[in-house]
């Protein structure tokens, strides 16, 4: 009885160094009596057989099998009552969408075919790097990783991997992930993943990007346009995920969570825009996305924007920002078949612009193609114009030495070309200065300013109620769009019909019809 376990541990070497030729261990021990099997020191490649997949390189501290099921491998059915891997470190080797292998061809006779059934995976300790194979560029990486499958059931053989596969439920916690972009220009991390299927969660810990080299070397290795982008997600979770449906390239869950954020961008303007590129709308880049996505809703909640520009002949950057950001989106879908139930996706934010005034949008963003109108809603209340200044004077040259809005609400009509919608823009004590001198000496005096643009504009008196009218911009992004909007609003309060174009002519009118 004792030269049985020999004979084993020499079969399943053989067989080890059969399937995985470039494998090397230290020795295997077989104890009969406990049921185990221990592999010691494994490293070497697995066999992949996974389009996108080049190959799994690696080692392994020990792997050991509790209670093998033997009489089951007479039936091609290999049952292991648990295998725990610990200290895996793997490199996955990426291919090239070029160098994609087809697999689907492939048959594995039938009489080769196995079941691989373990009741119980546990992973400890474990690390993963993903990388390109072309040029070794580590796409993410993972420092610790510990799980646990339950009720695990593989196909082994080559036909149409991975699609009978299944598992019952699992855990697993992940922690110090890095992902580098393709143009290595910004570090992505998340400090921790936990998921449970069981619940149906996952929750992410301190999800950060940055960029990686200081505003000059980032400028150095760009050759257009590009934004230097900074986030900061303290925590996010995710609720009623169905994991059972991400294998099918399905995205499902009830609710995802974000209770804090910081999003801070800066855009170099001396450094040229592609004049091929182009940004999408919100629902073409869902429509755009490899995989399926259904979310109820999403929460944000206590966040921070700062959108920063660099003009040419600046050296400092204008800004604006938004804190206390509450936002909501609801019905969050790329689902075709669910677009004549659901119709649009629904946003609502509150926050506070430059940390004063108070900031409310309502947006429907239309999810099928006909039509492909969005429809929103603004308000903003008390707010000292000279705080916009930053953003203002280099947009148009012209900057607030004093003016205070009362209010502006709005309401427009946009789609992927143009946008029509009417404002009521309230204010006084404007005075305003420019910066170009040759437009400076077209306003002599007081009087002509004020023809120009009027110091007040007042809700109890005779006002001017706004008209809005712009033209997409497409190699801009939304943020533009949405700019560009209230701009256009704003200047056709401001300005005189005699200088607006048909479609920003204001109406003068009295208190009463406002009232009204």
């Amino acid at each position: 009885m004792w030269i049985l376990p020999g004979i084993l541990e020499n079969k399943i070497e053989s067989i080890i160094l059969r399937e995985m030729p470039d494998s090397r261990f230290d020795k295997i021990d077989v104890d009969l009596y406990q049921n185990t099997l221990n592999l010691s020191k494994w490293h070497g490649a697995l066999p992949i057989h996974i389009a996108s997949l080049h190959t799994i390189t690696g080692s392994i501290s020990q792997v050991q099998i509790k209670n093998i099921h033997w009489w089951d491998l007479l039936k091609n059915h290999i049952h292991l009552d648990s295998l725990t891997i610990n200290q895996p470190v793997f490199q996955i080797w990426m291919r090239d969408t070029s160098d994609v292998v087809d697999y689907s061809t492939t048959r594995t006779p039938k009489s080769q075919q196995k079941l691989l059934q373990i009741d119980q995976i546990y992973l400890h300790q474990g690390s993963i790097n993903v990388l390109r194979k072309t040029d070794s560029l580590s796409l993410y990486s993972a420092e610790s990783v510990d799980g646990q499958l339950n009720k695990v059931l593989i196909n082994l053989g080559k036909d149409t991997p991975g699609r009978n596969d299944r598992y019952e439920s699992f855990n697993f916690d992940i922690s110090c992930i890095e992902i580098l972009d393709d143009r290595r220009l910004h570090l992505l991390s998340i400090a921790g993943l936990n998921s449970r299927s069981e619940d149906s969660t996952l929750e992410i810990s301190l999800f950060e990007m940055h960029p990686i080299w200081s505003t000059s070397d980032f400028n150095q290795k760009i050759s257009k346009q590009t934004n230097e982008v900074n986030i900061v997600l303290p925590k996010v979770l995710i609720h009623g995920i169905n994991y059972n449906r991400l294998k099918e390239r399905t995205f499902t869950s009830r609710e995802i969570v974000i209770p804090q954020f910081l999003l801070d961008n800066l855009v170099d303007k001396n450094i040229d825009k592609s004049v091929h590129e182009s940004t999408s709308l919100p629902q073409q880049e869902l429509a755009n996305l490899n995989y399926r996505i259904n979310v109820d809703s999403v929460s944000l909640s206590n966040g921070t924007l700062i959108y920063s520009e660099l003009i040419p002949e600046r050296t400092k950057a204008g800004e604006v920002s938004f804190h206390k950001i509450n936002a909501k989106l609801k019905k969050i879908t790329n689902d075709s078949t669910r677009f004549d139930q659901l119709k649009n996706i629904d946003l609502t934010v509150s926050a506070e612009l430059f940390d004063d005034a108070p900031v409310h949008l309502n947006v429907q963003i239309p999810l099928a193609e006909t039509p492909w109108d969005y429809y929103l809603r603004g308000t903003l209340g008390n707010f000292d114009l000279r705080k916009a200044n930053g953003i203002v004077e280099p947009a148009v040259l012209m900057y607030f030495k004093s003016g205070q809005v009362s209010e502006l609400s709005f309401e427009a009509t946009a789609n992927p070309v143009e946008a029509r919608g009417s404002m009521e823009f309230f204010y006084r004590d404007l005075d305003i200065d420019f910066r170009q001198k040759k437009f400076s000496k077209k306003i002599r005096n007081a009087l002509v300013e004020a023809f120009v643009f009027p110091q007040e504009n007042i809700k109890t008196k005779k006002h001017n109620l706004a008209k809005i009218y712009c033209r997409r911009d497409n190699k801009k992004s939304v943020f533009n769009y949405l700019w560009t909007m209230v701009f256009s609003g704003i200047q056709s309060t401001m300005m005189p019909n005699i200088l607006l174009p048909p479609e920003l002519k204001h109406e003068r009118v009295s208190p009463e019809h406002t009232d009204h």
